[in-house]
């Protein structure tokens, strides 16, 4: 009998352990220290007290999936979702109330669809912009 398991495998490394380095497209590429190869797992930034401050996902050294930070009082501020190191997806960010602040959706890296914001005093009136292939449109 053979038993394969899927998953929980992921590599996953302080932030402080990458290093970035532009390659022939301009893209930021992530390597671990002193590797020649782009790097495929998780990294986890930290704040001065050791609490996680972000969480990133790369596949061969391109941002791919979602990128989530926190601050100082664990209160999430941002989450994006990448593909292949451009910005594919919603993001999503939040007031430190927890209020939500802005919510717009990304393909290929630009700006695609509505942009949706709010007061950080959680007024209901919304910001509403268009954007079809990076541009504002009407």
């Amino acid at each position: 009998m053979l038993i394969v398991f899927l998953g929980g495998c992921e590599k996953s490394v302080d932030q402080s352990q990458l290093q970035f380095r532009t390659d022939q497209f301009g893209n930021s590429v992530a390597y671990e220290l002193n590797s020649k190869t782009p790097f495929t797992g998780k990294s986890l930034g930290k704040d001065e007290n050791g609490q996680i401050s972000s969480e990133s996902n790369y596949v061969d050294g391109l941002l791919d999936g979602l990128m989530t930070t926190w601050d100082a009082q664990g209160q999430k501020g941002i989450e994006m979702s990448f593909f292949k190191g451009k910005q594919d997806g919603l993001t999503t960010t939040w007031y430190s109330t927890g209020q939500l602040q802005q919510a717009y959706h990304a393909v290929g890296g630009e700006f695609e669809g509505v942009s949706e914001g709010c007061r950080e005093d959680g007024s209901v009136e919304w910001i509403r912009c268009w954007y079809k292939a990076g541009y504002l449109s009407t």
